[in-house]
C-alpha cells in the first residue's frame, strides 16, 4: 500500500514537471492542485501552483493564494500580480517591502514609469545600468525612460554608448 502512494505521488510530480516544461500553465495548474490534495501543502508545489497561475493571467487568484502563505516569500510576485491588475500604488507599496534586488527595482521603476513618474523611473533604471544590467528588454526600458523624462537629451549618449 505505501509503496503502491510513493509511487502516485512520484507519478503525480512527474505530470507536473512535464506540463511546466511544455509551458502549459493550465494543465500545470491542474496537476499542482491534484498533487496539492495527496501530499498536502508542500511548499514547492504551493510555489509552482501560484505562478502557473501567474503565467495564466489569474493574477487575483495569485494574490489571495500569496497573502494566504506568507511563509512563501514571495512578495516580489504579489507585487508583480498588483501591477498586472494595474494597482500601481499597491504595487510601489509592495515593492517598498522587499529587499533591494535587481528585479524588485526593475518593476518598481516600470511602475513609476506607468505613472507617468518617468524622471524616478529613469534613477532607478541608471542605477540598475551602471549595475550592470544590460538585457535588451532592460535597454528599451531604460532609452524609454529617457525618451520621456526631463533628461531626453542623456539619452542620445546613452543610446550611442549601448551599441
Amino acid at each position: 500500500m505505501a509503496d503502491d502512494a510513493e509511487k502516485k505521488k512520484a507519478d503525480l510530480y512527474q505530470s507536473l514537471v512535464g506540463k511546466l516544461k511544455d509551458q502549459e500553465y493550465d494543465e500545470a495548474l491542474d496537476a499542482a492542485d491534484t498533487l496539492l490534495s495527496v501530499v498536502g501543502d508542500a511548499e514547492e508545489v504551493l510555489r509552482t501552483r501560484i505562478l502557473c497561475l501567474i503565467h495564466g493571467g489569474e493574477f487575483g487568484d495569485a494574490i489571495t493564494a500569496i497573502d494566504e502563505h506568507p511563509e512563501l516569500g514571495m512578495g516580489l510576485e504579489r507585487a508583480y500580480a498588483l501591477y498586472s491588475l494595474h494597482q500601481s500604488d499597491d504595487a510601489l507599496k509592495a515593492v517598498a517591502e522587499l529587499e533591494r534586488s535587481h528585479a524588485a527595482q526593475h518593476l518598481e521603476a516600470q511602475t513609476r514609469y506607468r505613472m507617468g513618474q518617468y524622471d524616478e523611473a529613469l534613477k532607478i533604471y541608471e542605477a540598475l545600468h551602471a549595475a550592470g544590467e544590460d538585457s535588451s528588454d532592460f535597454k528599451a526600458n531604460l532609452l524609454a525612460s529617457f525618451a520621456t523624462s526631463s533628461h531626453h537629451a542623456e539619452g542620445v549618449k546613452v543610446f550611442k554608448s549601448l551599441g
